[in-house]
């Protein structure tokens, strides 16, 4: 079994005190915790021996233990012998009397999944007798905050920014290009933090977007109701409406009925977090019908009649 320099790894001196030692691991819990480095495939496990450390050299009992081992670890080397046939259980024999134990969870291993190492269980929670012990660096998890923001869906269509207010910090928030109702936004390390924490939690932001008065949205597909006159319906021609990409010009055909569909491909919704993709958009075909009709228009209209039921 392997020993671990719990100095080495918190990069402080054997004779570093308390408070240099507190400042060493807020350090590189930072550095290391997985929320934030996640370009370093070890950091999670660099984490773990940070935390690991820190459990020992915060905890005088703990760190006199482990200062003792360390002695009689090294006259051991020196005398030739290895780690492997380290003798454990002269060790656990001559200290087993004064060791005490503090149980309050381990929030390490709740968090990964466990992780302390044999050697952390070995010495102070494991073997030889001694039931496993959970050991609690004092720190608690940070709070994850929630928040919701509510956008149009024009700003949806064309992505968008706000500025929000956390914690005394102002923070500018981008909402790409097609993001959808429901969906949510999480921020590592800006959001609650415990007095006992050396991290920030996480701020997660739920995406409430509505639809207009003239457009809405199902999926990545826009829909849009089109109000034309009955000649446009009868007689067909070209039409153009606004849209959030501009305006766009579309042809009708010749005998159209109310409430026809005509699709124009990739001019809907832009697709989340792609490139230039886009959804189809729909046009709903609704007739207009005249509200008060002029004497020549009604004598037009009743001619036509005359000559459609000929």
């Amino acid at each position: 079994m392997e020993f671990k320099d719990y100095y080495k790894i918190l990069g402080v001196s054997k004779t570093a005190s308390a408070a240099e030692i507190k400042t060493a691991f807020r350090n590189l819990t930072k550095k290391y915790h997985p929320d934030v480095n996640n370009t370093d495939p070890k950091a999670e496990e660099k984490f773990k021996d940070v935390n690991e450390a820190y459990q020992v050299l915060s905890d005088p009992e703990k760190r006199q233990k482990y200062d003792t081992l360390g002695v009689n670890w090294n006259t051991h080397r020196g005398s030739g012998g290895t780690q492997d046939n380290f003798n454990w259980e002269q060790w656990f024999s001559q200290s087993r009397g004064t060791r005490e134990r503090r149980s309050t969870g381990n929030p390490l291993g709740d968090m990964f999944g466990g992780g302390l190492s044999d050697f952390f269980e070995k010495i102070f929670g494991g073997g030889s007798g001694f039931s496993k012990e959970k050991t609690y660096t004092g720190q608690t998890k940070p709070k994850v905050m929630e928040t919701s923001i509510e956008l149009t869906l024009e700003e949806a269509f064309k992505g968008t920014s706000r500025k929000l207010s956390i914690n005394n910090r102002t923070i500018n928030v981008k909402f790409k290009r097609g993001i959808a109702d429901g969906q949510t936004l999480r921020i590592s390390n800006i959001g609650a933090t415990e007095s006992n924490s050396s991290m920030n939690g996480d701020l997660i932001i739920k995406v409430q977007v509505k639809d207009s008065e003239r457009i809405r949205r199902k999926g990545n597909d826009l829909y849009v109701k089109v109000d034309l006159d009955l000649f446009n319906f009868l007689l067909g021609g070209n039409a153009t409406i606004n849209t959030f990409a501009g305006k766009i010009k579309f042809n009708i055909p010749a005998g159209s009925q109310n409430g026809k569909i005509l699709k124009i491909p990739k001019m809907g919704m832009p697709i989340y977090d792609t490139n230039d993709e886009m959804g189809d958009l729909y046009l709903e075909l609704i007739v207009k019908l005249p509200q008060n009709l002029s004497e020549e228009e009604k004598e037009l209209l009743n001619n036509w009649k005359k000559i459609s039921e000929n």
